[in-house]
């Protein structure tokens, strides 16, 4: 059993020589950590969402517990987590660990069919006017800047605009570990950003320090190192490493082969055209056109066309 007093860097300098940290962005590690210390994480996760709302009168409920463990194939997938507030708000909150092309329109995709399914229980309109979908994406691979957001069915033409029904935030992690070490000062959900992608117990510790409190601070660190040698939760991470060993020599294998494509077409070119150069020459020498023929291995109609 971990006692606060032992939460120290000093102690977690030499529990790193021993213990490998799970990343904070495993699904099972994130997921668990999120769900534990929601009171915790609620302003940090509303200030994400860009809602403004008093965490103290938000009630958060996680709709799906349970993420089902499968094999390293799955795991080119992302993996969804489903949240409401106050079961007005309703979140999808992916963590995307590959890089993925038209994310926002496979977003959008799965946030209509959230509406579909409502409107097949046989919700109203004007209650869903009042609902807010929102998917949330936390990009751990690329470093793309800072975050974005896209907004859909902006309806400017009604008294009660509806630009805040569907929203899709995308945040970039790797870009926020940087500004951690480059930039003097960060906001809350900055630092929270930077955190996840915290690759040392001592590191977290550090990054955590600048937006919770002391006992706020042990709390989360205590859990990581609980969850770090949770045996599912390190099941899971290997399976994802296998994954981005696959995808990885795939990548490899593939441009393998395009650079072989590309060194035989390069030597087909480049013969090409010293078979046309020489050809060529043959012309200025007045020499007739069966023996170029001959000569090179070109037809006919190449040569006149080279005579032109």
């Amino acid at each position: 059993m971990i006692i606060d007093s032992q939460i120290t860097r000093e102690y977690l300098d030499e529990l790193d020589k021993n213990i490998s940290m799970i990343s904070l962005t495993n699904d099972l590690m994130f997921k668990n950590l999120l769900e534990k210390n929601i009171e915790i994480l609620k302003p940090i996760l509303l200030k994400l969402l860009h809602l403004d709302l008093n965490p103290d009168d938000c009630e958060f409920k996680f709709n799906n517990t349970e993420l089902p463990l499968e094999n390293f194939k799955e795991y080119h997938k992302a993996v969804d987590f489903n949240i409401s507030i106050n079961e007005v708000t309703h979140i999808n909150l992916e963590l995307n660990s590959s890089r993925y092309k038209d994310i926002e329109l496979r977003n959008l995709a799965y946030l209509v069919n959230l509406l579909n399914q409502a409107l097949s229980r046989g919700e109203k309109i004007e209650k869903l006017k009042n609902q807010k979908y929102i998917q949330l994406n936390l990009n751990t691979k690329e470093k793309k800047y800072g975050n974005s957001t896209i907004c859909f069915f902006n309806q400017k033409e009604e008294k009660r605009a509806l630009n805040d029904f569907v929203l899709i935030h995308n945040w970039y992690i790797e870009y926020y570990k940087d500004m951690y070490y480059n930039i003097e000062e960060l906001k809350e959900e900055e630092y929270f950003l930077a955190a996840l992608a915290s690759k040392s117990y001592k590191e977290l510790y550090d990054i955590l320090e600048k937006f919770l409190t002391k006992e706020e601070r042990k709390i989360i660190i205590k859990d990581v190192i609980v969850f770090s040698m949770d045996e599912k939760v390190i099941r899971e991470q290997t399976l994802r490493r296998a994954a981005e060993i696959e995808d990885y020599m795939k990548a490899e294998n593939a441009r393998n082969e395009g650079l072989e494509q590309g060194l035989e077409q390069g030597l087909e070119q480049g013969a090409k055209k010293q078979t046309i150069t020489i050809a060529k020459n043959m012309l200025n020498q007045n020499l007739s056109l069966d023996v170029i023929v001959k000569s090179t291995g070109l037809s006919e109609e190449e040569i006149k066309e080279l005579n032109i």
